[in-house]
């Protein structure tokens, strides 16, 4: 197989390292070439805990792949997590000499690196930077300015940072291995870019990811991405209330939850019983399953609150998104919709789930490997001809990319 085309995307997760080999199939979808996946270890709340043990987990996805593709998996495209991302805009003007000739791809360079020179917190770095719109003359919604008159040139560039340390130690995983960074994709913008259509972004629409170890927030305005937040809490951390309240184990409470846990407390019958295993009982014992249900919808309450008090706070032009499409793993807890709605009861809140071809569409079609997903689709859509720098650097993290759409989305 020619690696021409071909990429391939990891997510470290706090529940799962997984990994995809992806191309643009003729028909203009994103085709999953291989899929692997293993538990995680080193890592939490999607940051890096242990290089060492991480490194182990992505040899193995990848070794996976390499073996079924038969190639070499050297470069590869993450996607960045942790609680310490955060989102910001970058503004930039400047006069175009002599008035009213053509916008060329320097000038292009050069407001846009204008725009990149924003105030970081200490400790951080940029981890990704992408044009929200041009604007020329006055005149907004530019998306690709090249070519067109004007004589005033601004821009509005959507900022994401993190920890220095956080970034620097999901790179050294990917070097343990002796394979490079390729870049480094926010995994909320995967998440979105894993579940949404063309249709949704332009429209505007929020992603909730809900992961184990935190939920990743993402905001799509007019087919831009916009704002992202970090909301550290997750279905883990679900089980670990279950685990404490009803004084059991991680795995029994893990069991509970998925097998008789649901988001709304209206949703058990006040007479149903489930059967509990506790740490100072020789046998299960009978317990009331709406009592299950309410600890449940407890912290589930305050992950949406929280998601509902970010979206509020964000400066989106337009308002809140009525449009709002939950995925991770965590949103399949039955009532996580409803619960959402009465959060927020003017959005219109749906499940997502990656929309992609191949053989192994019906794996990849779980809301659990939307971020992955959405991370191949980024490396394959986004284009990086018109704004690389001028200088040549090759580092990601110099290096600034604009979303082009290359796919039939209609999902």
């Amino acid at each position: 197989m020619s690696t021409n085309d071909l990429v391939i995307a990891v997510e470290l997760g706090t529940a799962k390292i997984a990994a995809v080999a992806a191309v643009v199939d003729a028909s203009g979808c994103l085709e999953i070439k291989s899929l692997a996946y293993v538990p995680s270890e080193g890592i939490q709340k999607g940051s890096v805990r242990d290089v060492a043990e991480a490194a182990r987990g992505v040899d193995n996805v990848l070794g996976k792949i390499e073996r079924h593709l038969k190639v070499r998996a050297s470069e590869i495209w993450l996607s960045a997590s942790g609680s310490s991302l955060t989102s910001t805009t970058g503004l930039a003007m400047m006069p175009i000499y002599p008035g009213g000739r053509a916008i060329r791809r320097q000038d292009i360079h050069q407001v846009l690196g204008n725009s990149r020179k924003v105030t970081l917190p200490s400790g951080h770095e940029q981890v990704l930077a992408v044009p929200r719109e041009y604007i020329v003359d006055g005149q907004r919604g530019m998306m690709r300015p090249i070519g067109l008159a004007g004589s005033r040139l601004e821009v509005s560039t959507h900022i994401v940072s993190g920890a220095t340390v956080q970034i620097q130690s999901a790179e050294n995983v990917i070097e343990a291995t002796g394979r490079k960074v390729l870049g480094m994709v926010p995994s909320s913008l995967g998440s979105g870019l894993g579940v949404l259509s063309e249709e949704a972004m332009d429209l505007g629409c929020a992603v909730l990811d809900i992961g184990a170890g935190k939920t990743d927030l993402s905001v799509f305005v007019d087919g831009a991405y916009v704002y992202q937040d970090v909301i550290p809490i997750g279905g883990a951390l679900v089980t670990r209330d279950l685990q404490q309240l009803l004084r059991t184990t991680f795995d029994e409470a893990e069991r509970l939850k998925l097998e008789h846990g649901s988001a709304l407390a209206d949703a058990a019958d006040g007479g149903e019983t489930v059967q509990v295993q506790q740490f100072d009982q020789d046998h299960a014992r009978p317990m009331q399953r709406r009592v299950l249900c309410e600890i449940i919808e407890s912290r589930m309450k305050e992950l949406f609150d929280l998601a509902a008090q970010s979206l509020d706070e964000a400066d989106l032009s337009g308002g809140v998104p009525r449009s709002v499409v939950l995925s991770g793993g965590g949103s399949l807890l039955p009532g996580t919709e409803e619960l959402l709605l009465r959060i927020l009861p003017k959005a219109q809140v749906k499940g997502g789930q990656p929309m992609v071809s191949g053989r192994f569409a019906g794996q990849v079609a779980s809301p659990m490997l939307a971020t992955v997903v959405g991370v191949a689709r980024y490396a394959l859509e986004s284009g990086d001809e018109e704004l690389a720098p001028i200088s040549g650097s090759s580092g990601w993290r110099d290096r600034m990319r604009a979303l082009i759409s290359k796919f039939d989305r209609k999902g």
